[in-house]
């Protein structure tokens, strides 16, 4: 029975000494953050559907949903982020300028993006 135990026991050990390693070559992981919010047409204020939405700089993506509704998720490595919005359906739901705000890494902040349509 004891050397039952002591041969799990090692093994844990040596589980927990090997990840303990992994996170001192590779270092702690980076907190993931989100950003959640709308993106609406500047003159009407209705919903755009099939917008980008792009943390940059190298952040994750999104594409806008029927209500217009967004959520992008990012990790924080760098001092500043900006939230990036691309017509990129063509004419399907309407031409747009493209948009960019400044983002701070904030898991409870709502951005209400609004873009301007094209002339």
């Amino acid at each position: 029975m004891k050397e039952l135990f002591l041969k799990y026991f090692g093994r844990l050990l040596a589980i927990i000494g090997c990840s303990t390693v992994v996170t001192a070559c590779y270092g702690t992981p980076f907190e993931i953050y989100s950003a959640k919010g709308r993106v609406i047409d500047a003159e009407t204020e209705e919903p755009i559907m099939g917008i980008k939405v792009q943390i940059t700089p190298e952040g994750g993506y999104g594409i806008t949903k029927a209500d217009g509704s967004f959520e992008v998720r990012f990790q924080e490595n760098s001092p500043s982020f900006y939230l990036e919005c691309h017509d990129i359906d063509g004419t399907e739901n309407g031409s747009y300028e493209s948009a960019k705000e400044s983002l701070s890494p904030q898991d409870d902040q709502y951005y209400l993006v609004k873009m301007n349509p094209r002339k």
